[in-house]
């Protein structure tokens, strides 16, 4: 190679140096925030099984007993253990001797459901930079161009 060429291939730029080669692009993908928001979760449980008996025979005679609700404190957590509530009976025994309720154990699960007021998440497409990118600088050089145009030209003429 003679040192015209050299210096042209070294001033215009024509070495192999920075070709990219095909499946080398700079990729884009969406970032997005990320909102959270909590569940509205309340228990849910079976009906409860109780009724009444007496033991002044045996074995003792028992009746279902209607009427029970199952209270549910406001302050569990849903994310710890399965609810805890108790089964609350009407005391149907009064005064009377050898009469007393029994109630099956409360039996309970979280219902949760999504949020009607859970913000969307905002997301905004982020691409990878080239290599070497075009700077602000680059745009106020406009003798840039008229180096490449010279260097095709010589280029041509050249080859």
């Amino acid at each position: 190679m003679t040192t015209i060429t050299v210096l042209f291939v070294v001033f215009c730029g024509f070495a192999v140096i920075g070709v990219q080669s095909q499946g080398c692009h700079p990729l884009c993908s969406w970032q997005c925030d990320n909102p959270v928001c909590r569940a509205v979760c309340r228990p849910v449980c079976q009906r409860p099984v109780c009724q009444f008996c007496f033991n002044s025979t045996l074995p003792p005679v028992c009746y279902p007993l209607s009427g029970c609700s199952i209270q549910c404190p406001q302050d569990q957590c849903e994310s710890d253990s399965c609810p805890t509530c108790a089964t609350q009976c009407p005391n149907v025994c009064g005064a009377r001797p050898n009469c007393y309720r029994e109630c099956g154990q409360t039996q309970c699960a979280w219902l949760c459901e999504k949020p009607l007021n859970c913000p969307r998440p905002t997301c905004v497409l982020q691409c990878e930079q080239p290599a070497c990118p075009l700077s602000s600088a680059a745009h106020s050089i406009p003798s840039l161009s008229y180096l490449s145009l010279f260097c095709l030209l010589f280029a041509g003429l050249w080859l």
